[in-house]
């Protein structure tokens, strides 16, 4: 019987917005790094990367109801398809394995590939929304400041707040980032509209911090100004920012 060709996933990621191998079957292998309700992410093992700074190491595999999941830790080999999940224009795709993807352990307790720091200079306020694509799916870590509270829900019929342990902050060393004036980012321009009004770049320096994403996590608990020290987590794009 002949082997399955593994793809590694910087060929599956490519260096641009998108994956070079969209719609194609492919067969990948990496390491477990976390597990969402929606899936799990694989990173290739260290010292097995390709070398070249603008591949992602990182990708999402979709598994949808209740299919099983790896454990976080797992070396596995990946089967799917590749596809762009695509959110609302300006966010970038997110490149993923999707189809009814399948898996299979191959070893146990891997140690996790070591976390890339990200620095200040790495989320320029003049960046672009896809600055940080070359990290995408990949464990990252950073000190930030956080500019945006934990948020949640509040239930004033019982007097008491639900923290869904998501916030905002940028990465230790930058500015607060402010709403500067014009439309907003995702917003359609409206029929009629003057020339030359403006629109807000949406502060590509923000990143969005859901701390309860990874299944069996706590909540992060947090107030504007406080100073996160070494994060770290899987890099995602979710609600117009990365996370």
């Amino acid at each position: 019987v002949e082997a399955t060709a593994l793809t590694p996933i910087s060929q599956i990621q490519g260096s641009g917005s998108t994956s070079p191998l969209t719609n194609q079957f492919v067969t990948t292998t990496g390491i477990v790094t976390a597990i969402r309700s929606s899936g799990f992410y694989v990173q290739t093992r260290d010292g097995e990367d390709d070398g070249n700074p603008s591949t992602s190491e990182g990708v999402f595999v979709f598994v949808s109801g209740s299919a099983s999941r790896p454990a976080v830790g797992d070396s596995v080999h990946v089967s799917g398809v590749v596809s762009e999940f695509a959110p609302a224009p300006p966010a970038p795709p997110v490149t993923e394995l999707g189809g009814g993807p399948l898996y299979a352990v191959i070893a146990s307790g891997q140690p996790l590939p070591v976390a890339v720091q990200l620095l200040a200079s790495d989320t320029s306020p003049s960046g672009g929304v896809e600055q940080l694509e070359r990290y995408e799916g990949m464990r990252v870590k950073a000190d930030l400041r956080v500019i945006g509270p934990t948020d949640g829900l509040v239930l004033e019929a019982d007097a008491r707040a639900i923290s869904n342990g998501q916030f905002y902050a940028v990465i230790d060393g930058l500015s607060r980032p402010v709403r500067e004036p014009g439309l907003d980012p995702a917003a359609a321009v409206p029929p009629g509209l003057p020339c030359c009004v403006p629109r807000f770049d949406g502060n590509p320096e923000r990143l969005r911090v859901d701390s309860a994403a990874q299944i069996g996590s706590s909540t992060l608990d947090v107030a504007a100004g406080q100073r996160v020290v070494g994060a770290v987590g899987v890099l995602d794009f979710a609600f117009g920012t990365y996370s």
